[in-house]
């Protein structure tokens, strides 16, 4: 007899996957929305008249969108001195940097560079960061060639580093350019030396990223003909106005959203500084005494308190005060900057009349940027603002398949939002362990949240 020896051969059967990844919704910039075109493709845009700079379209790879490089950026130039014809920024032309543009109307709207202006200057009042610069040109312009555009701190323009040098320029219509790399400047300026017809500028807007500098819109209902933004602050100078009482001055502000004139706090000091200087140059050029009421007040127990009328900050004494010799006396509730005792402060009745001056912090914050597979909570969730009103409070939680990790609470403060910590970490439940006896098939080749397999023996 044969002896017949079977041998059982086992074999493990595990169907290890092409893996398949799926796109959670992208991360999103400060100031703009997005349009998806496929799964794995978007298109950014900037809401609330901030403008775009960089690549607008994102992908997706291996479930991972890429770092946007798309930014939102605010206008830093609109309502800022630009050079006059005495070659001083104090009767510059305003129409390059009022923000309007309006191609249908007459070139007369528009400033002019020509034979004898061979260059446009705007000083930005600050140092900022610019990395762009959006030119619109008035369809009366013949040709534009050879512009240069310089960037810097140095007064004299031809000093400051080169933005971008234009061989052309199209005419008629809005040209976004940007600098080589984004530098530090406050006065950045064009010039074009071989103009063989006049070059009309209807607008010139010097772009500052959203994240670092407000826009003028951010001051609310406040945004009115002569508010201007300084060091992230709303300001308004009432140059030309009657003075007012202390009452009446408190008031005018306050129908603004603002509050007098004040530097409760170091951070608002260089605010302070930069309107006594305004007014210093005011008052030299009127030859002619100046009062500006300061928001503080007299106590019923002789103390002197802020009282700005402003929401962004509460009664409180007086620091960093800057009395003159003998001030404040036993008379007068009220104060006032005097250029009579070398712009110190003296203490006045409150009827009298006086210049003001009004300052306040924004109102409005852009869309808030959002972390990638991140939304907002379901509260907020349906809404589609552009702005979002000073002192609200936002959550953002992870889409279904990613887990939370860090805080995704948010804050509209002082026109910016507070920073958030949250990362949404895609969960994963890996590869399932075989045996000698499964075949395991994965039917979506993936094995991320909400996938299925099939184990068969």
């Amino acid at each position: 007899h044969s002896l017949v020896i079977t041998m059982l051969i086992a074999f493990i059967f595990v169907s290890f996957p092409l893996l398949i990844f799926t796109c959670p919704s992208p991360p999103v910039p400060l100031g703009a929305t997005f349009a998806q075109i496929s799964g794995q493709n978007v298109t950014y845009q900037c809401e609330g008249g901030l403008r775009g700079v960089g690549d607008r379209e994102n992908f997706c790879e291996k479930g991972q969108w890429q770092e946007p490089t798309f930014i939102c950026a605010s206008n830093v130039a609109v309502r800022k001195p630009t050079l006059g014809q005495d070659q001083a920024f104090n009767g510059g032309s305003m129409l390059a940097i009022d923000g309007k543009y309006f191609p249908e109307k007459t070139s007369y709207l528009c400033d002019k560079l020509d034979a004898k202006k061979k260059v446009w200057v705007v000083d930005l009042m600050e140092v900022v960061e610019v990395v762009a610069l959006r030119i619109s040109t008035h369809i009366d312009t013949k040709s534009a060639r050879g512009l240069e555009i310089r960037a810097g701190l140095s007064p004299e323009f031809p000093d400051n580093p080169l933005c971008w040098f234009l061989p052309s320029l199209v005419t008629g219509q809005t040209s976004l350019v940007r600098c080589s790399e984004s530098v530090m400047a406050r006065y950045v300026s064009i010039s074009a030396y071989n103009l063989p017809s006049p070059l009309y500028l209807c607008e010139v807007e010097v772009l500052s990223p959203a994240t670092a500098q407000i826009s003028l819109a951010q001051c609310g209902a406040s945004v009115e003909k002569g508010v201007i933004v300084f060091n992230n602050m709303c300001l308004f100078i009432n140059e030309e106005g009657k003075e007012m009482t202390f009452n009446e001055g408190t008031n005018f502000c306050k129908d603004k959203g603002m509050g007098l004139l004040h530097k409760q706090t170091e951070n608002i000091v260089p605010v302070y500084k930069f309107v006594k200087k305004h007014l210093q140059k005011i008052s030299k050029k009127n030859r002619k005494r100046m009062y500006a009421w300061i928001g503080i007040t007299r106590g019923v127990d002789t103390k002197w308190l802020w009282a700005t009328g402003s929401s962004d900050n509460n009664s409180s004494s007086v620091s960093l005060a800057e009395w003159g010799a003998g001030e404040p006396g036993l008379v007068g509730d009220c104060a006032v900057m005097d250029s009579g005792m070398k712009w110190s402060w003296n203490a006045i009745g409150c009827h009298i009349s006086a210049q003001v001056s009004c300052q306040g912090t924004p109102q409005l914050c852009p869309r808030p940027p959002v972390p990638e597979a991140a939304r907002l909570d379901e509260e907020h969730l349906s809404a589609n603002d552009h702005w979002w009103k000073e002192g609200i409070s936002l959550v953002f939680v992870c889409e279904t398949g990613y887990r939370p990790s860090g805080s995704g609470s948010i804050q509209c403060r002082s026109g910016q939002w507070s920073s958030s910590s949250l990362k949404c970490v895609n969960h994963s439940c890996g590869l399932l362990a075989g045996s000698e006896e499964t075949l395991v098939m994965y039917q979506e080749n993936r094995t991320d949240w909400g996938a299925t397999a099939l184990i068969r023996c």
